[in-house]
Protein backbone atom coordinates (compact mmCIF):
# COMPACT_ATOMS: atom_id res chain seq x y z
CA UNK A 1 0.00 0.00 0.00
CA UNK A 2 1.26 3.53 -0.76
CA UNK A 3 1.78 5.86 1.08
CA UNK A 4 1.92 4.26 4.24
CA UNK A 5 -0.03 7.37 6.10
CA UNK A 6 -2.43 7.75 3.51
CA UNK A 7 -3.02 4.60 1.52
CA UNK A 8 -4.10 5.44 -1.80
CA UNK A 9 -3.13 2.50 -3.55
CA UNK A 10 -1.73 -1.11 -3.57
CA UNK A 11 0.89 -2.47 -5.50
CA UNK A 12 0.74 -6.12 -6.07
CA UNK A 13 3.65 -8.18 -6.94
CA UNK A 14 3.44 -12.19 -8.42
CA UNK A 15 6.54 -13.00 -9.77
CA UNK A 16 7.51 -17.07 -11.96
CA UNK A 17 10.52 -18.67 -10.72
CA UNK A 18 12.09 -15.48 -8.94
CA UNK A 19 15.88 -14.86 -7.89
CA UNK A 20 15.49 -16.25 -4.26
CA UNK A 21 17.84 -14.76 -1.43
CA UNK A 22 19.91 -16.99 0.90
CA UNK A 23 17.18 -17.54 3.64
CA UNK A 24 14.66 -18.81 0.39
CA UNK A 25 12.43 -15.45 0.14
CA UNK A 26 12.00 -14.02 -3.12
CA UNK A 27 12.18 -10.75 -1.63
CA UNK A 28 15.46 -9.20 -2.95
CA UNK A 29 13.59 -9.62 -6.72
CA UNK A 30 10.60 -8.02 -5.30
CA UNK A 31 11.49 -5.81 -3.19
CA UNK A 32 13.21 -3.53 -5.88
CA UNK A 33 10.53 -3.97 -8.22
CA UNK A 34 7.63 -2.87 -5.64
CA UNK A 35 9.79 0.42 -5.40
CA UNK A 36 9.80 0.86 -9.16
CA UNK A 37 6.07 0.79 -9.79
CA UNK A 38 5.25 2.30 -6.97
CA UNK A 39 7.65 5.47 -6.81
CA UNK A 40 6.33 6.06 -10.37
CA UNK A 41 2.89 6.05 -9.22
CA UNK A 42 3.01 8.77 -6.66
CA UNK A 43 5.20 10.41 -8.95
CA UNK A 44 2.60 9.82 -11.88
CA UNK A 45 -0.67 11.55 -10.02
CA UNK A 46 1.57 13.97 -7.99
CA UNK A 47 1.06 11.95 -4.33
CA UNK A 48 3.29 14.35 -1.80
CA UNK A 49 5.86 12.60 0.44
CA UNK A 50 4.55 12.29 3.57
CA UNK A 51 5.67 14.95 5.91
CA UNK A 52 6.94 12.68 8.86
CA UNK A 53 9.09 9.76 7.70
CA UNK A 54 9.17 8.35 11.12
CA UNK A 55 12.05 6.67 13.20
CA UNK A 56 14.79 5.30 11.73
CA UNK A 57 14.65 1.39 12.27
CA UNK A 58 17.97 -0.83 12.66
CA UNK A 59 17.34 -3.39 10.91
CA UNK A 60 19.32 -7.34 11.34
CA UNK A 61 19.00 -10.40 9.84
CA UNK A 62 18.99 -14.03 11.55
Amino acid sequence: MAPADDPRYVVGIMMDAPHRAADGSPGSSAAPLFHNIASWLLQRHNVPLSADPGARLTLQAT
